[in-house]
């Protein structure tokens, strides 16, 4: 039905399509594990800090804020320290 050009033809682009495909899917599910593992833990904090909270959006953005001022804070005394033992 098919010429031998044509069937040639089908068989590198077959193999061409076929031969990454595993190593996309490994790669791919590797890549998914990662996200998982990072991000499920930080999901379930963000869930469990917000129970009971009526403004959900309010609250994690001041836990945000405080986090980030509480790293400032430290990261001034340190610098303080710095130069001071200098």
């Amino acid at each position: 039905m098919f010429g031998p050009i044509i069937k040639l033809l089908l068989l590198i682009a077959v193999t061409v399509i076929l031969v990454p495909w595993p190593i996309i899917g490994i790669m791919g599910s590797i890549l998914a594990g990662l996200a998982y593992g990072f991000l499920a833990p930080a999901m379930a904090t963000f869930d469990a800090v917000g129970e009971g909270k009526e403004k959900l959006l309010l609250h994690c953005f001041l836990v945000q804020l405080t986090c980030i001022g509480v790293t400032l804070i430290l990261a001034s005394f340190l610098f303080y320290l710095f130069n001071m033992v200098r």
